[in-house]
Formats: structure tokens, C-alpha cells, sequence
């Protein structure tokens, strides 16, 4: 059997012992260990293991016919209203259907992002330690740079031309500097306070 560099498979996974189903496309031709991506079938898998589950390879083409194929055997079989479907939607596009994503724009309540950070505290960075090798430092060497055009350039100098700064001092040790930028090591910050 010839097979193309794109080639994907159509797939149905059965339970054995309750009856559960799930279609999907998977890229290659076989299935190497693979349960789905969709959030039911891999619960299930996790619940209730893949002794019985019965892994079913239905077409195998190129990946954008299979990908065709998934949909339209989604629409024309009805499976979706099927309560033992294990698909959330039909077509290998994800249960947010297409859209935009679910949390764009949303966001994250200050509670959940202190809860967060709390988690990470103390804890070491996981690239702690970690080097690029020779060669990861040859490519990115060798990435264009973009050069700033004049026309930027300009337009960043007319656009500090008459700016002023508000300067401010510090009352711990009489330094003075921009607003912004003092906070950083001076103010309440600075090494003298309290000398």
C-alpha cells in the first residue's frame, strides 16, 4: 500500500463492555499508542483504562481527505446525538467549534492570580540550569535582524521632542531623578532609608 508524506487515518474507538464510541483523524498510519485528544475519550481512558477499548482504522488518506471524511461521516451518521458518543463536536475542530478562544479578552481574577504565584514561590525556574546547545546558538545567530528604518527612527525622535520628565527627589539621600524610574532604587527603596 502506497502512502503520501500527509497521510492520516480515520479512526473509531469502541468500548467493548459499555458501548462508548469516539471518531477521530489521527496524522500517520498507525496508531502508535494514540487514544484521541478530545476531552471525553481521554477521561474515559483515564477512568476506565484501554483494556476494552477496540481501536478501528476506517480510512487511511492523505490528511486533508481525512479530515474531510471525519466531518462528514460526523454529520451524515447522527453520531453526535448518540448519548454513548464520547465527540463533543464533529470535525477534529475542538470543542470551542472554531471560534474564538474561550478566555480572550477575560481577565484572570486577582484571587486565581495570587493563587498562582503563591504556587510558584519558591520554586526554581524550569530553565534553571538549562543551555542552548552550539548548534541552537548558530541558528539564532544567524536569524535576519531587523534593522530600524529611518522612518521609525524619526518618528521615535519627534515623539520625544519637548517631552518633559517630572523629576523627583528622594528624601532619603537627595538624589534626583524621573518619576518612573526613581521608585526602582530610591523612595522607599533606597539603601539609605532609615540611616
Amino acid at each position: 500500500m502506497t502512502t503520501t508524506i500527509n497521510a492520516a487515518h480515520l479512526y473509531k474507538i469502541t468500548d467493548t463492555v459499555g458501548g462508548k464510541f469516539y471518531i477521530g483523524k489521527h496524522r500517520g498510519v498507525e496508531q502508535n499508542g494514540y487514544w484521541g485528544s478530545g476531552i471525553r475519550i481521554m477521561r474515559h481512558v483515564k477512568k476506565y483504562g484501554t483494556q476494552n477499548l477496540k481501536y478501528e482504522i476506517l480510512l487511511i488518506a492523505d490528511e486533508k481527505y481525512v479530515f474531510d471524511m471525519e466531518r462528514a461521516y460526523m454529520k451524515t451518521s447522527g453520531f453526535l446525538q448518540d448519548p454513548n458518543c464520547l465527540n463533543i463536536c464533529g470535525g477534529g475542530i475542538g470543542g470551542n467549534f472554531g471560534g474564538e478562544p474561550h478566555n480572550k479578552g477575560k481577565k484572570t481574577p486577582a484571587d486565581v492570580r495570587k493563587k498562582q504565584s503563591l504556587a510558584k514561590l519558591g520554586k526554581p525556574s524550569s530553565r534553571l540550569g538549562a543551555k542552548h546547545t552550539q548548534e541552537t546558538i548558530e541558528k539564532l545567530r544567524a536569524l535576519p535582524r531587523k534593522p530600524v528604518l529611518a522612518q521609525a527612527r524619526e518618528k521615535l525622535s519627534k515623539a520625544h521632542v519637548g517631552r518633559k520628565h517630572q523629576l523627583i527627589t528622594c528624601q532619603h539621600c537627595g538624589k534626583t531623578g524621573g518619576v518612573t524610574a526613581m521608585p526602582r532604587w530610591h523612595m522607599d527603596r533606597c539603601r539609605y532609608k532609615g540611616a
